[in-house]
């Protein structure tokens, strides 16, 4: 990972996809192979002790391995080569088996898979820990009064637990569907050089078994050429910081966008209430902006409008995709603009903010998620 995603990630993920964390999973599936199918009865118990002893103690250069990967075209080449060379100075016998019916995707996939393992651990712990604290904060200012907005100009009032609540409400919703995401790609790769493992022959159920027991995986037959469960994987985590990217933009407009004069003995509410979270959030939103614009980092306009919506606004950037053709795209955006103008130009007169706040202890006194706004 370069200098610059290691100024985003955490540091549970630097070290799961560092290159040598993926050397050392390749090599840990190499291992758990020859064990796998020494229980099933292809390979030499003395052969799978050699194998297993050498990938503990074998140290290579991913650099020197990357080099290698340009002309063979995969990294796992390479590394089968050196991993065969060393068995092969301890034992020849054994050296035939090393790789034993599997194939190159076996092994970049499910050490992939590996690396993949604790990222998604160390991400199902904080969000469970965020919606915690956003539950406490909720229930804390439960009747807290705010000025709630629709169409971005100030309507009735609501509170802010109520809008705590929502957010607690959303992560948790990400922490359960990233859960069942997880549980589903986390799976080993072993399908040899079509998917059918013909080199393992009737035995292929049983080594896939092993293997994926060894390697604290679950088992599945070969998906190298179906990874709809990984990328279903990777969506979750785009729609996980979708979220946490959109509930820091909310702190952020909270904290520094109240300019209505009918807010005006709202505002220091809402600095009380905001003020905790704001300052970590706003980084966050900080990093999200230099995501979206200074790397270019786009996944696509659907996923980008929950990001930016703010307090029921008008969602036209459904409108202005990158499908539009002979400037409607920029012309929808021009009118866009005139179309919100209007709308401050000809803002109905509010209500004075209400110093009752609407109900809400049947809502924030719930102690699961699952009954919080939906």
């Amino acid at each position: 990972m370069n200098i610059v995603g290691r100024g985003f990630a955490r540091d549970a993920f630097i070290q799961a996809l560092s290159a040598e964390a993926f050397v050392r999973a390749m090599l840990d599936f190499e291992r758990a192979l020859a064990a796998a199918e020494t229980e099933a009865g292809i390979v030499p118990p003395d052969a799978a002790r050699v194998i297993a002893s050498v990938c503990a103690d074998l140290r290579l250069a991913p650099d020197a391995l990357a080099a290698e990967a340009k002309r063979s075209g995969s990294l796992a080449v390479p590394l089968v080569r050196a991993l065969t060379e060393q068995v092969a100075r301890v034992d020849g016998r054994a050296a035939a088996f090393v790789h034993y019916g599997s194939t190159s995707q076996d092994v970049l996939d499910t050490a992939l898979v590996l690396c993949l393992k604790p990222c998604l651990t160390d991400a199902d712990g904080v969000l469970d820990a965020a919606a915690g604290r956003l539950a406490a904060h909720a229930r804390r200012h439960a009747g807290a009064v705010m000025l709630g907005r629709t169409l971005m100009q100030p309507a009735t009032p609501i509170t802010a637990g109520l809008k705590i609540a929502r957010w607690a409400a959303a992560l948790h919703r990400c922490r359960l569907r990233l859960a069942e995401a997880r549980e589903r790609a986390l799976c080993i790769q072993l399908g040899g050089a079509v998917g059918t493992l013909d080199a393992i022959g009737g035995k292929r159920a049983m080594v896939r078994n092993g293997l994926a027991m060894r390697l604290h995986l679950h088992e599945a037959r070969a998906w190298h050429d179906y990874r709809d469960e990984l990328l279903r994987l990777m969506t979750e985590l785009v729609l996980v910081t979708t979220t946490i990217g959109k509930i820091a933009r909310d702190v952020a407009l909270k904290r520094h966008r109240v300019r209505d004069p009918e807010a005006v003995q709202d505002r220091e509410q809402q600095q009380r209430v905001f003020g905790a979270l704001a300052e970590r959030f706003s980084f966050f939103n900080q990093k999200m902006c230099l995501l979206r614009r200074g790397l270019g980092f786009r996944r696509g306009e659907p996923l980008d409008v929950p990001e930016w919506g703010y307090e029921r606004d008008l969602k036209l950037d459904l409108l202005t995709t990158q499908g539009g053709r002979h400037g409607q795209g920029r012309s929808l955006g021009k009118r866009t603009g005139q179309l919100l103008n209007c709308f401050n130009q000809g803002r109905a007169r509010q209500r004075t903010l209400s110093r009752s706040a609407p109900e809400a202890s049947g809502l924030l006194g719930q102690t699961g998620l699952g009954a919080v706004a939906r």
